[in-house]
């Protein structure tokens, strides 16, 4: 067993409670150095990888592997509270050998598991355990922190093997083929009659399809991208919101606010101010 650390666990584990009630949150494509996992509590938080959308409901587990790029929002009027784990695969050497320490990571994998009732109040009390172990010190709460964050893997690890809960969103070829389209293409016209030729379906079947694999219309999967890349331009750019409608396929100023608007309850420039600010 490798007993040697070049850092402390409190640098190897952090551990969040999030309760958010706001009209206003934008897709933000995030990525981080550790394993994640998401406990939601209440209400839903939708996460896009894959190019598949997760709608990650309460008494759901989400689980991101490190560097894995993705993006997460809530939509208009809904809430979001949850725990949110993140860990170094290192924080598990205290009390596993590699061999252990891989196998456990592997039957973990990445995606979404759903929990039984009697599984959700388990998995609620394990995090608020591992929660008091992140902020006691000492080389006995290090260890501990370890065997829980362990032992909340099994858990998860021996829910999906009795109920085959663990969801990953396959993405089908026709379809796959679309959403590649789409990440080049934004800026342009993009239209259904376009995106179902281009599958080789009926228009019908492609939107039943779409929304099958990615949680959304072709129409509103096109805006999001396109409202990532708006953000993307208005909190690191100068340009004007005419100039970023024409970038990002949204024709105009005024078109490019009204969908902003609709979507975030926030006008493309206060949303720059707020962000600006932010960085400041």
């Amino acid at each position: 067993m490798n007993m040697i650390h070049t850092a402390s666990p409190k640098e190897m584990a952090n551990i969040q409670y999030l309760n958010i009630a706001r009209i206003f949150d934008m897709p933000v494509q995030e990525f981080c150095d550790m394993y994640q996992i998401y406990f939601q509590i209440g209400g839903k938080r939708y996460l896009f990888w894959d190019r598949a959308c997760h709608t990650l409901q309460q008494g759901e587990v989400a689980v991101l592997k490190p560097f894995q790029i993705y993006y997460s929002e809530i939509r208009d009027g809904e809430t979001d509270e949850r725990y949110v784990l993140r860990f170094r695969t290192e924080l598990l050497d205290l009390i596993l050998d590699e061999k252990e320490k891989e196998t456990i990571l592997e039957q973990l994998g990445c995606g979404i598991i759903g929990l039984s009732e009697e599984k959700i109040e388990k998995l609620y009390d394990r995090f608020l355990l591992i929660e008091d172990y992140v902020h006691q010190t000492g080389f006995l709460s290090e260890k501990l922190l370890a065997m829980a964050v362990v032992q909340l893997i099994m858990m998860l690890v021996e829910d999906d093997k009795k109920e085959s809960h663990i969801e990953e969103q396959k993405v089908t070829p026709p379809i796959e083929q679309i959403l590649e389209y789409i990440e080049k293409n934004y800026e342009g016209t993009i239209t259904l009659e376009q995106m179902a030729e281009a599958a080789g379906i009926s228009k019908f079947y492609f939107c039943r399809m779409f929304r099958k694999v990615t949680g959304a219309t072709p129409v509103e999967y096109i805006n999001l991208v396109r409202l990532i890349h708006v953000q993307n331009l208005l909190e690191k750019t100068n340009l004007s919101v005419e100039e970023i409608a024409q970038k990002t396929g949204l024709s105009s100023s005024t078109n490019l606010a009204r969908i902003f608007k609709k979507m975030y309850d926030i006008s493309p420039l206060k949303f720059r101010k707020v962000k600006r600010t932010e960085n400041t």
